[in-house]
């Protein structure tokens, strides 16, 4: 299962774009990334590649700095273990 490794939408506003602006058009009058899409990242769903992509040329990083594969029975125990609301990331199976 793939799962976030950081908060996205937190690096996103690092970068300047806060979720108003992603939904918003841009200089160019298009939507720079869609509120269905902002809406997968609260919730923990994947985006799709296009997306990803947007993501990675706004803030600089690389799609494995984003993500990660991770084995379906770990993920259960990272949830047990607490780890995604340490890490204040979404549960990925909500």
């Amino acid at each position: 299962m793939l799962i976030y490794k950081i908060d996205v939408l937190k690096a996103l506003k690092d970068a300047g774009y806060s979720s108003y602006v992603l939904i918003g058009k841009g200089s160019n009058g298009k939507i720079i990334l869609g509120s269905t899409q902002v809406q997968k990242l609260r919730d923990g769903q994947m985006i799709g590649i296009n997306a990803l992509e947007k993501i990675c040329d706004l803030t600089g990083l690389q799609p494995g700095d984003l993500i990660e594969s991770v084995p379906e029975d770990r993920v259960q125990a990272l949830i047990e273990s607490g780890y995604f609301e340490k890490k204040g990331l979404p549960n990925p199976r909500k």
